[in-house]
C-alpha cells in the first residue's frame, strides 16, 4: 500500500526513511520540502519506503547529464528508498504501482532520474520497464547511478 504524503508528521517519516537508506549507502542526504510530490510505502501499517516526483524545470539539476529532453509532461523521480529489512518484502511492486499510477494519474510522458545501476537493471530486466539509460554509470553523491529516460 502506498499513500501521498500531505502533513508535517508523514512528510518527517519520509525523510527520516530516506535519511536512514542513503546514509546506509553513503550517500549525501538531502531532505524533501514537502513542495514535491512524496509517497509512503507501507508495509502491514507501517511506513517503510518513499518514492518522490519532482516537475522538471529548467533548474533541475539533473538536466545535464541528458540530452535536450522536452521539459513539458517530464517529471524526475528521487528518493526511490526502502528500509532494508522490507526490501524483499513486496515493496518494489510498490514502487512499480506508485510510478504506473502517478504517471497516468498526472500525464507524465517522461521519468528521468538519476538510480542505482541494480534497480535499473531491475526494471530493465526483470519488470521489463519501458527505460533506458541516456550514458554509462557515474560517481554521483556518494555512490554510481545511471541516468534513465522512460518513454
Amino acid at each position: 500500500m502506498f499513500k501521498q504524503v500531505d502533513n508535517i508528521e508523514e512528510l518527517r517519516v519520509f525523510n527520516s526513511i530516506v535519511e536512514e537508506v542513503w546514509e546506509e549507502s553513503g550517500y549525501v542526504v538531502e531532505q524533501s520540502d514537502g513542495t514535491t510530490d512524496c509517497f509512503l510505502i507501507f508495509n502491514d501499517n507501517v511506513a517503510v519506503g518513499t518514492v518522490e516526483f519532482k516537475q522538471v524545470s529548467e533548474q533541475t539539476e539533473i538536466l545535464r547529464y541528458y540530452p535536450i529532453i522536452p521539459m513539458e509532461c517530464t517529471v524526475e523521480i528521487d528518493k526511490i528508498a526502502i528500509l532494508k529489512k522490507y526490501r524483499s518484502s513486496g515493496s518494489m511492486s510498490e514502487i512499480i504501482k506508485i510510478i504506473a499510477d502517478y504517471t497516468q494519474q498526472n500525464g507524465v510522458q517522461r521519468l528521468i532520474g538519476l538510480i542505482e545501476p541494480s534497480f535499473y537493471n531491475y526494471l530493465k530486466n526483470e519488470v521489463k520497464a519501458s527505460i533506458d539509460a541516456v550514458a554509462k554509470p557515474f560517481f554521483y553523491k556518494g555512490d554510481y547511478v545511471v541516468p534513465i529516460i522512460t518513454q
